[in-house]
């Protein structure tokens, strides 16, 4: 088991600054097929943002099944406990599409920003 302390690293879980910090960090650590600990004591805030791209990405390239198995969260907030439910649950919905799917709703999301 690898444990990875989270605010010895960034101050939150909020920007893509904090996902470019992270990101590398658990993927070395899930690399080693063992189970990875993200301990997020002392982190207050949250973005989906921060858990799509450094956390639950990572579903595309081990499985869902594989990636549940082997991250665990700990010490989040309620508000961080939400947050990562909402990005977790889009996640296992997206990547559980084929590459064609994924593509396509990527692009109509694109479509309606566009639009507004």
């Amino acid at each position: 088991m690898e444990k990875i302390l989270v605010k010895k690293h960034v101050g939150s879980a909020f920007s893509l600054e904090d996902v470019e910090i992270m990101k590398p960090l658990i993927e070395e650590a899930l690399s080693k097929n063992d189970q990875v600990v993200l301990d997020f004591e002392g982190i207050r805030l949250f973005t989906t943002l921060f858990f799509n791209e450094a956390v639950t990405s990572f579903m595309e390239i081990y499985g869902v099944e594989n990636f549940e198995n082997h991250l665990v969260l700990e010490n989040l907030s309620e508000t961080g406990k939400d947050t990562f439910e909402h990005s977790f649950q889009y996640g296992k919905r997206f990547y559980s599409m084929t590459k064609e799917q994924r593509e396509e709703q990527q692009r109509k999301m694109a479509e309606e920003i566009m639009e507004m």
